[in-house]
C-alpha cells in the first residue's frame, strides 16, 4: 500500500476484515526463487508460489476492491503470488546473482496452512526496515473472521 496516515488505519483495518469475511484457511507452498525486475537488475530475490495461487489471488482482489470503495488508489502492476525473501540495495557482481539463482530451482516447501493474515506497519531506518504487526485477522474454517489486536 505504500505510505499511508495513521488517520487512515481504521479504514484499512475494516477493509482487511470486510476482504477477508469469506475466506476459509487454505494450503500454500513455496517453489523456485526469483528476483525482480531482472537477473541484470535484481532488486528483490523472491520465492515462488506452487499451492494456494489462487487462493491468494482472490484475497487480494477482494482487498484492492475494498480498500478502493474507501478512497484507496488500486495497484497499476498485476498481482503477483510471491514471498519477499530480500532485498538488494547495491547492484550485485554480473553473474552472481543468476549464478546462484540456477542451482535453487529445486527450492521447494513443504505445504502448510495460512491461518491468518497481518497488517504490518514498516519503518525505514538507516540499518534497513523494520517492522511491526499492527494486527493479526484469522481465518476460521466456516469463511467467518476471528481478530486479534496487538
Amino acid at each position: 500500500m505504500g505510505e499511508q496516515e495513521e488517520k487512515r488505519l481504521p479504514a484499512i483495518e475494516a477493509s482487511v476484515h470486510q476482504a477477508l469475511l469469506k475466506a476459509a484457511p487454505f494450503g500454500l507452498q513455496f517453489k523456485g526463487l526469483g528476483v525482480f525486475p531482472s537477473p541484470r537488475r535484481a532488486r528483490i530475490i523472491w520465492a515462488g508460489v506452487a499451492a494456494g495461487t489462487d487462493e491468494l489471488a482472490s484475497l487480494a482482489r477482494s482487498l484492492e476492491d475494498t480498500l478502493a470503495e474507501k478512497g484507496f488508489s488500486r495497484e497499476r502492476r498485476p498481482f503477483r503470488a510471491h514471498l519477499t525473501l530480500g532485498r538488494v540495495r547495491r547492484p550485485l557482481p554480473e553473474g552472481l546473482l543468476p549464478a546462484g539463482l540456477a542451482g535453487e530451482s529445486a527450492f521447494c516447501t513443504a505445504q502448510s496452512t495460512v491461518q491468518s493474515l497481518r497488517l504490518y506497519q514498516s519503518r525505514l531506518t538507516p540499518r534497513g526496515a523494520q517492522y511491526t504487526v499492527i494486527q493479526e485477522f484469522f481465518l476460521s474454517d466456516r469463511g467467518k473472521l476471528r481478530e486479534s489486536k496487538n
